[in-house]
């Protein structure tokens, strides 16, 4: 109902006696000054939400300053990140150093001879020979009954260890040869050795004999006028047990 119908329906019943003069009049004032309230509360509404409007297009949310937060704890983690697997590596690192000079610590045997191919020449052991004009590097060890132990070796190749005599001789082509005392072929789980020492101090080929035995478990006769040749990467451990 607008107030032109209130104030009709007061006026009414003052025409009617019902309400006096100042009771109308009263009415009258009081529906006129709610409207003038409504009307000014509305206008201030309306004001307070164009302006907001007008802050938040000048004023945007400022997320781009969160985006950068977010990147800034991005970056933290991804350097922490480098440098906890940095650490990781470095310490694990240092383990294999320590593990492999323990290694190197219990194998060395202050007993025993060791001899890996290739590397002849920084052994005290060294012996050159010279055959058809080739520097041949072998190992001269002292006389005595060997155990050798395989630390490692290349198994394609037939016959890894030549246990040879000193003396050269021409063979049937004319070529410089040095005679076998021993022939050791190693294998996966096992090693053939063809001994050709009675076969050296008697000329009968029926006194050359072939053993298979475990290659932990290679025996060996050295004399004095034996050495040892290596012809596959293969890395030794001699020990003497006579």
């Amino acid at each position: 109902m607008s107030i032109a119908d209130e104030i009709k329906k007061y006026k009414e019943l003052l025409d009617s006696g019902i309400i006096t003069q100042e009771e109308f009049n009263l009415k009258k004032n009081q529906l006129i000054y709610n409207e003038n309230e409504n009307y000014n509360t509305n206008n201030n509404e309306n004001y307070i939400f164009h302006q907001n409007n007008i802050d938040n297009q000048s004023n945007p949310p400022k997320a781009s300053s969160f985006n950068s937060t977010e990147k800034n704890i991005l970056i933290f983690g991804i350097i922490f990140i480098i440098f906890f697997f940095i650490i990781a590596c470095t310490y694990m690192t240092s383990e294999d150093s320590n593990t492999d000079n323990k290694t190197t610590t219990e194998i060395i045997d202050p007993n025993s001879i060791y001899l890996n191919e290739g590397k002849e020449n920084e052994s005290v052991y060294c012996k050159e020979f010279i055959l058809d004009g080739e520097k041949i590097l072998t190992y001269k060890i002292p006389s005595g009954k060997y155990k050798i132990d395989v630390i490692s070796s290349n198994i394609i190749i037939e016959n890894d260890i030549f246990i040879e005599y000193d003396d050269i001789n021409k063979n049937s082509l004319g070529h410089d040869e040095q005679e076998s005392a021993y022939l050791i072929d190693i294998q996966n789980n096992q090693t053939k050795i063809t001994d050709y020492t009675n076969y050296h101090s008697t000329k009968d080929i029926s006194k050359i004999s072939s053993n298979i035995c475990n290659k932990d478990n290679i025996i060996v006769n050295i004399s004095d006028d034996m050495h040892i040749y290596l012809a596959a990467k293969v890395n030794l451990k001699l020990t003497k047990i006579e």
